[in-house]
């Protein structure tokens, strides 16, 4: 019987013809995989014989027996097979609807802890474009303006009518309009896209990787994951995942800034950062509570980590308010909703500072931020709580 696997190759620049050869398949179905899971999931199912690439990344895709791997093994080009079997679990954090009746529209306590409405005399996003890879984002909903969007997922082409809420929370914090109606999203100007690469809380790698590939296609400014290990890192020394590091690195490369989550696992024994945000290319983000202090659950350490694999600045993440599918709202704990406020907070440094590149974006992001836990950089809090007014404000 057939099951999944990723092929690393160790020479680039392999072509359709490369491929047919190496697996014994039709040229036919050989396919570029970012094209292959776009738009038309539901018409083009996953094909047993179709061999999926990623060339940005010397990756590809497709099922095997194990005759198949054992021939595969025999080509110079083949680095490493991996049973990709398993989904990777999908953060699914808590939300609470509640009625819009039920509270009053206002600059809620998460816009202000960040200072985003002091900033908006500055910026508020506009022709900034930001791509949030989750579970879609309900496109009908009141209070939000969505750009444009796709699925990945296997299947499913609809990103545009989500029955998980967690995608559509996610894009309130970020961009929900400054109206009269709910809450008002930090870039509430900036240009949202919905990339979806999850079905009921799982995502498989290959859709989050062809989301990152249409980013870059698209030229996003920002992408906004909430994606961790579910499970927690059982080894606090545990490697970076090198696949979803070489990825970041060709969006942060094209100017893209690359946001993440520093994990739910802070009340556990194993409270270590998780991946993917322990991948240098992403910005590792913690959360925080009303009163400015740390959220129990947010993940943090080992203190050894390197700068770029440790959280590096923490926001919002504890009972925040946002836009639930439906045209409803809700209240929100988790990482996940953390790291949009951050990266909104990048929008608005775009805007303002159009040629600034990820890493100079990333500096601000820590020297600009505000000691909530230690004095300096700690494993908690990173550089501290962000702080857009004070990061669009001092001296260049």
């Amino acid at each position: 019987m057939k099951k999944d696997y990723k092929i690393k190759l160790s020479k680039k620049g392999l072509d359709k013809p490369d491929f047919s050869k190496i697996f014994k398949r039709p040229i036919q179905n050989i396919k570029d995989g970012r094209e292959a899971l776009i738009s038309s999931n539901e018409i083009d199912k996953e094909n047993d014989d179709d061999v999926r690439i990623y060339n940005s990344i010397s990756t590809c895709y497709t099922k095997l027996d194990e005759n198949e791997i054992l021939l595969l093994k025999d080509y110079a080009e083949i680095e490493e097979i991996t049973s990709v079997e398993e989904l990777m679990l999908y953060s699914q954090d808590e939300i609470s609807p509640i009625r819009e009746s039920d509270f009053v529209s206002e600059i809620k306590w998460n816009v202000k802890q960040v200072k985003a409405d002091m900033a908006w005399n500055k910026a508020t996003g506009k022709g900034v474009k930001i791509a949030i890879l989750d579970s879609g984002v309900d496109t009908s909903h009141p209070d939000l303006n969505i750009t444009g969007g796709s699925s990945f997922v296997t299947g499913i082409s609809d990103w545009q009518n989500p029955t998980d809420p967690h995608g559509t929370f996610c894009a309130g914090i970020i961009g929900a309009k400054n109206n009269a109606n709910g809450v008002i999203g930090i870039a509430h100007d900036s240009e949202i896209y919905a990339y979806r690469i999850s079905n009921n809380g799982r995502a498989k790698e290959e859709w989050v990787f062809a989301a990152m590939e249409e980013a870059i296609k698209e030229k996003i400014d920002v992408v906004s994951f909430s994606l961790w290990n579910t499970g927690g890192e059982n080894d606090p020394n545990a490697p970076f995942w090198s696949s979803w590091e070489e990825m970041a690195r060709k969006l942060v490369d094209a100017g893209c800034s690359v946001v993440g989550i520093a994990g739910n696992s802070g009340n556990q024994a194993n409270h270590w950062v998780t991946n993917p945000s322990r991948c240098p290319s992403y910005i590792s983000v913690g959360a925080t509570k009303e009163n400015e202090s740390i959220w129990e659950k947010s993940s943090y350490g080992p203190i050894n980590l390197p700068v770029t694999q440790s959280v590096e600045i923490v926001a919002p993440g504890h009972l925040v308010l946002s836009t639930n599918p439906g045209g409803g709202y809700g209240i929100g704990s988790g990482t996940s909703y953390a790291a949009p406020h951050v990266a909104a907070a990048i929008a608005l440094l775009k805007q303002a500072f159009p040629h600034w590149t990820p890493q100079e974006i990333r500096q601000r992001l820590h020297s600009s931020s505000k000691d909530i836990y230690l004095p300096g950089r700690d494993e908690k809090s990173g550089f501290g709580l962000l702080d857009c007014n004070n990061a669009l404000s001092f001296p260049i």
